[in-house]
């Protein structure tokens, strides 16, 4: 992966080659209030699909294998998956994931991030025991701002070189941490806009329900809904833009080209 793209790039230079990937860092994940049937020990792991809907909740349903594979891999594979925390409710991750986003974002595009528990001590007798892997939650995060907009959940946002104890829990006094919904850019009528790089802080839900993007999802939450999933974002593309005055014009620019006042106002708003 490193070297088709480096994960790390602090040099602004006009795109001289097609790029249109989305890096992920897990951070850290708070399970302290999670409550579970599992009378083990949590051993504790976070897998991310990319979901071009939320009409079905098939595990499989609506998948868009974008991620880049590893050396035994595909070179993209339809999910990516963290490393498993023994016996630690609140683990601190150091993966880092690569996926390359679909040239136009739809309003549904987004990463379901599934938590599982790993059985690392299974009964001999295999007659009632249980699984391999068992679910412990779900968190979701739109990948376009007019979707965060619209979903009810409690994600919240703050710079990237914030830490994760300013996203996670109850306490949002952080400088620069907010509401996503408050903080990211929404016009009505407006194409799809990708989500601003930053520190995300997720909620955990126990079920989803087909239109989970939407859906008042209270009564299945942990903790009340507070974020318990932490993870970063950066976006390295050729194709999409996260400013909303140069997302506007080349929409603008794409839609109404021969309307000059249109066009006029869009070169204005640059």
């Amino acid at each position: 992966i490193r070297v088709q793209q480096s994960f790390v790039s602090e040099a602004v230079l006009p795109g001289r080659a097609f790029v249109n990937n989305l890096h992920l860092s897990l951070d850290t994940l708070d399970a302290s209030k999670v409550k579970v049937s599992i009378k083990a020990k949590l051993n504790l792991g976070v897998r991310v699909q990319l979901k071009s809907s939320d009409a079905s909740i098939g595990p499989d349903d609506n998948v868009l294998a974008t991620f880049y594979g590893g050396a035994l891999d595909e070179p993209r594979t339809a999910y990516a998956q963290s490393s498993v925390a023994f016996q630690v409710k609140n683990p601190s991750f150091m993966d880092e994931f690569k996926l390359e986003l679909p040239l136009a974002l739809e309003p549904g595009t987004h990463l379901l991030f599934t938590v599982f528990h790993v059985n690392v001590k299974l009964p001999k007798k295999k007659k009632n025991a249980p699984p391999v892997e068992e679910i412990v939650g779900y968190a979701v995060l739109p990948l376009t701002t007019a979707a965060i907009y619209d979903c009810p959940l409690n994600i919240v946002l703050a710079p990237k070189a914030s830490s994760a104890s300013d996203v996670l829990g109850t306490d949002l006094s952080a400088p620069g941490v907010a509401c996503a919904r408050d903080a990211v850019y929404h016009k009505a009528g407006s194409s799809a806009l990708v989500i601003g790089d930053g520190l995300y802080g997720l909620p955990l839900v126990y079920d989803l329900a087909p239109g989970y993007l939407t859906a008042d999802l209270s009564d299945a939450a942990a903790d009340k809904g507070q974020p318990m999933l932490a993870l970063r974002t950066t976006l390295a593309s050729t194709v999409l833009v996260q400013d909303p005055a140069l997302h506007e014009f080349t929409h603008v620019y794409h839609t109404s080209f021969d309307s000059e006042p249109v066009m006029k106002a869009a070169v204005i708003g640059l």
